[in-house]
């Protein structure tokens, strides 16, 4: 009977210091919890050590740690089924998207002393400001070879439509701008002002008008982009007027 007790008494005694181990190792992986370890990494510690210890799945200790297993794999299962419930291909992790901000362009327009235009084979040819005629036109130059900028408009390079102008011919021979009619879309025109600073011009189109047709708007006003306009005289000559009964138009755009 003594003996059997004395079996018993240290089987309780070896229980309670196995339960009161548990307890401790729990209560230590808490506090290290508390230092920023993941709950997975406690769950882990903590079933390492109750696994190890005789009958720890009948234990107080050990039914904490299999609940919190448990609880584990719930919250992971759910957070796994959230995350393919997103858009497929879009990484569960949130990131900031920067849209792009638009900077228009900044112009600068220079004062044109030269015009070149090599698919005609102009070279640079001397340019010299205009304004306009009393009747309303826009005035051209006396010299057959030399172009005319109209001051009172756009500056070649800035937002806004620059005009010259240029004669066809006279007696003596071909004007400035005689071969104008021959440019195709894509053809180059450069301009350039007294310190050699060159502007390039991209053809666009070209258009024949009536003068009273011909549209003021299109040619002399406002544009969102810099651009250059070539007028000379074309059409059927008048012996009896002394000049042409059309104007021809080259529409350009600044080179980007």
């Amino acid at each position: 009977m003594n003996k059997w007790w004395s079996r018993l008494r240290r089987n309780k005694l070896a229980l309670c210091l196995m339960a009161a181990s548990v307890l401790c190792v729990m209560m230590a992986v808490k506090e290290y919890a508390s230092a920023n370890e993941s709950r997975r990494q406690i769950a882990d510690y903590l079933r390492q050590d109750v696994a190890a210890a005789p009958g720890a799945g009948t234990t107080a200790a050990g039914r904490i740690v299999q609940e919190l297993a448990k609880e584990l794999a719930t919250e992971e299962l759910e957070a796994a089924q959230e995350s393919e419930a997103a858009v497929p291909g879009v990484p569960a992790a949130s990131s900031t998207v920067t849209e792009a901000v638009y900077v228009p362009p900044k112009f600068e327009g220079i004062v044109p002393a030269t015009i070149e235009i090599p698919a005609i084979k102009l070279p640079p040819s001397s340019i010299i400001k205009v304004g306009l005629l009393p009747s309303g036109e826009m005035d051209v130059p006396e010299d057959w070879h030399t172009a005319g900028w109209f001051e009172p408009g756009y500056l070649p390079g800035e937002p806004g439509n620059a005009v010259m102008s240029g004669h066809v011919d006279n007696r003596e021979g071909l004007g400035v701008f005689f071969f104008l009619k021959s440019l195709e879309a894509g053809d180059r025109i450069i301009v350039a002002d007294e310190a050699g600073k060159k502007l390039t011009f991209v053809v666009k189109k070209l258009e024949m008008y009536k003068p009273e047709d011909a549209p003021l708007e299109d040619i002399f006003g406002e544009s969102t982009v810099p651009r250059l306009n070539l007028i000379t005289c074309t059409g059927t000559f008048s012996a009896k007027t002394l000049s042409y009964d059309k104007r021809l138009v080259v529409y350009s755009e600044l080179e980007m």
